[in-house]
């Protein structure tokens, strides 16, 4: 009896235990543990757009677009559009759509106010734009629909605003368009080319860096852009029209083909074509008279490497090649019928002991003495060599940049991959089936757009690594904490912004 007694009294005092326990967990826990509601709570977001009047209120496309781009009007006020706040947290919740309505605020931003049933936490949040008529239901309506976008990142532990920038990049939307084109002055008729069997006009939309049709779905695997146009409309003053019921939102070339199967012979008209998601897209589009003439030849042309301080090229740009850096070469371009860009690059010859290269000279060469001053040592690379080349081949290409790398027409930007320790230096042309223009030679004294540095006085890097043995560096002043055990440093020769502590010459250097 003393044993089962025993056994009663401590089966009584765990139960009492285990009661205790509830109680406690019961007054100091959410009764609601695994409701995801639980960690919700109602929280005012402040929203802004800091560029509503840039994307939204600007001027209508016809006095906003750049020279001679094809383009859609801007979004207006008028496109009844509706902005939709939707995301994701660290925590694992979402945030379904939810309307944001908004009102002028300082500058070019607007701003709004929403109240949201959301967690004190990170979230990874996107405001979208869409038609009023169009569905916003779930995240998939408002991707699927959307025609502006932005990005940003708010923890709401510390903080209740959200600043977006939006912009069209990424969108899906397709847009229709329809393009009346025409011969400028009716040239083309009068002329005799719209009786003549001889010759035909093909229109369509291309990659700005391969050439290739982009396709209605705009990356290739969709229907064919490329179509062949009225032959005689295309010289009447009413012109022929080119249309797609529905093309992906991008940035691409559109270009005119006028072709002879006697002669073989094809003359291209060019320009830039932007399809703004959801935005149909209707313009008249002249044509001069392109058969016969050489392009106008580029201007502007400069070079110059990307960086962060001043005498530094970034690492970002260097540390992936082993002895390359990356030389950007950019221009104007001041023609619409060029078929590419043909640029030389040669390799300036070595000092020696008995002779030494006066790169002074490089200022004032023409077409007779760049021959005489590069016998050889000078590559020429075209749209086709730019792209089945590993030295000279662009390292970035993006088609859909406001400015791609490419040698292709209506190109003004390209990346080249150069030895580092050695010089070089640059001239371009336009060229098309009626010749080339003259050439232009490089322009080292040009300044550097933003983020960029100029080169000396050759295109050249040179990269100085110091080995310190398992030792640290310091500067100046530093804490012992921001010791560095290896320095790699990028000069360019005869640059105010990069000192020399080497007599550089034409050798490789790691």
């Amino acid at each position: 009896m003393r044993k089962k007694g025993k056994l009663f009294a401590v089966l009584a005092f765990l139960l009492l235990l285990m009661s205790c326990q509830g109680l406690i967990e019961g007054l100091f826990s959410d009764a609601d543990d695994d409701d995801e509601s639980s960690s919700r709570s109602s929280k005012q977001l402040t929203v802004t757009i800091s560029n509503y009047t840039d994307v939204i209120e600007g001027s209508s496309s016809g006095s906003a677009r750049l020279a001679r781009t094809i383009s859609a009007d801007s979004y207006t006020s008028a496109d009844s559009l509706k902005f939709y706040i939707y995301g994701s947290s660290t925590d694992g919740q979402t945030l379904s759509p939810t309307e944001v309505t908004f009102a002028a605020a300082s500058g070019s931003s607007y701003a709004g106010t929403v109240q949201l049933n959301i967690s004190s936490s990170n979230w990874y949040l996107t405001l979208a734009a869409v038609s009023s008529t169009d569905s916003a239901s779930t995240v998939a309506d408002v991707e699927a629909n959307a025609v502006l976008a932005g990005r940003a990142n708010v923890d709401l532990r510390t903080g209740s605003e959200a600043t977006f920038i939006l912009s069209v990049d990424g969108l899906k939307k397709a847009a229709a368009i329809t393009l009346t084109l025409k011969s400028e002055s009716t040239w083309w008729a009068t002329g005799g080319y719209s009786t003549n069997t001889d010759w035909s006009v093909k229109a369509g939309i291309y990659d700005r860096v391969s050439g290739e049709d982009v396709s209605i779905a705009g990356d290739g695997s969709g229907t064919a852009t490329e179509k062949t146009v009225s032959s005689a409309s295309f010289g009447e003053s009413t012109g022929v029209s080119y249309s797609l019921d529905a093309m992906a939102p991008g940035t691409y070339l559109f270009k005119v083909t006028l072709a002879n199967s006697n002669t073989n012979k094809k003359y291209y008209w060019s320009d830039i074509i932007r399809v703004l998601p959801g935005k149909a897209l209707t313009q008249d589009v002249t044509i001069p008279n392109i058969i016969g003439t050489a392009p106008t030849a580029p201007t502007d042309f400069y070079a110059q490497y990307k960086s962060t301080a001043a005498g530094t090229a970034e690492l970002a740009d260097m540390s992936q090649y082993l002895d390359c850096f990356v030389a950007d070469f950019k221009w104007t371009d001041n023609s619409n019928n060029e078929e590419y860009f043909e640029i030389d690059i040669a390799e300036i010859p070595e000092d020696t002991d008995s002779s030494s290269f006066d790169e002074s000279s490089l200022a004032s060469l023409t077409d007779t003495t760049w021959t005489s001053t590069f016998s050889s040592g000078v590559t020429t690379y075209d749209a086709k060599k730019f792209w089945t080349t590993t030295e000279g081949n662009v390292i970035r290409y993006e088609s859909n940049s406001s400015n791609p790398s490419s040698l292709l027409s209506g190109s003004e930007h390209a990346e080249f991959l150069l030895s580092l320790g050695k010089r070089y230096f640059a001239r371009i042309r336009s060229v098309n089936a009626a010749g080339a223009s003259s050439y232009v030679y490089l322009d080292l004294s040009h300044t550097a757009d933003s983020g960029y540095l100029n080169f000396g006085a050759t295109v050249n890097l040179f990269r100085i690594s110091y080995d310190l043995k398992g030792g640290k560096y310091y500067k100046d002043g530093s804490s012992s904490t921001s010791g560095v055990s290896s320095i790699r440093e990028y000069y360019t020769r005869n640059s105010t912004a990069g000192v020399s502590i080497i007599n550089i010459s034409n050798g490789a250097y790691s």
